[in-house]
């Protein structure tokens, strides 16, 4: 579980595995995500986000098979 505050938050994605990863988190209203990262393998990829919306949001990786190995999470905005 990461947890930030609204307003601006950067956020980075360090890869030091052996395989390509991702971080995803949809967006409130449903429509798109809301972050999307990708890193290969000994990569890192980060963005900066407005995040306004108070709320728990689903965490994953959407690498085939990684959600489903658990590599999920969880984003609360408070």
């Amino acid at each position: 579980m990461w947890e930030i505050t609204p307003g601006w938050a950067r956020i980075e994605l360090k890869n030091d595995g052996a395989v390509e990863h991702a971080l995803i988190v949809s967006a409130p209203d449903g429509r798109g995500d809301w972050i999307h990262l990708h890193a290969m393998a000994g990569g890192a990829d980060a963005g900066t986000f407005r995040i306004n919306e108070p709320g728990r949001y689903p965490v994953l990786c959407t690498v085939q098979g990684h959600t489903e190995a658990g590599m999920v999470g969880e984003l609360v905005v408070q």
